[in-house]
């Protein structure tokens, strides 16, 4: 047995979703916004400018050579600590640290050269 307010509730849903359904839109894009493509189609011998990447100035500071000499100290430093007790095992820990972080402090360096745009 079906309900007196099933016969009303169904025409109202079905009216609800056709009223929600997305319906095409009649209308021109704005004369500010061209639609896509409206350039290649109307005016094919426009000419297109390129703008690029403006470079800092990069003159002040070479992170490289900041981070060449930051890493060797530093590395020095470490390899004094880790060498030993002895005068030549300190010597070369610290020969040793100071090239290692001469090494990667300068690619470090380079890194934050290149990701400044320089």
């Amino acid at each position: 047995m079906r309900s007196r307010s099933f016969g009303v509730l169904f025409p109202l849903f079905l009216l609800s979703i056709a009223i929600a359904a997305p319906a095409p839109v009649a209308a021109d894009p704005p004369p500010w916004a061209p639609a896509h493509g409206y350039r290649k189609k109307h005016k094919p011998k426009e000419k297109v400018v390129v703008v690029e990447k403006r470079r800092r100035d990069c003159d002040r500071v070479d992170g490289q050579m900041v981070g060449s000499t930051a890493g060797a100290a530093g590395g020095a430093v470490v390899g004094d600590l880790l060498g030993g007790r002895d005068r030549d095992d300190r010597l070369l820990g610290s020969v040793a640290g100071a090239a290692g972080g001469a090494l990667l402090g300068g690619l470090a360096g380079q890194s934050a050269d290149r990701s400044h745009g320089c």
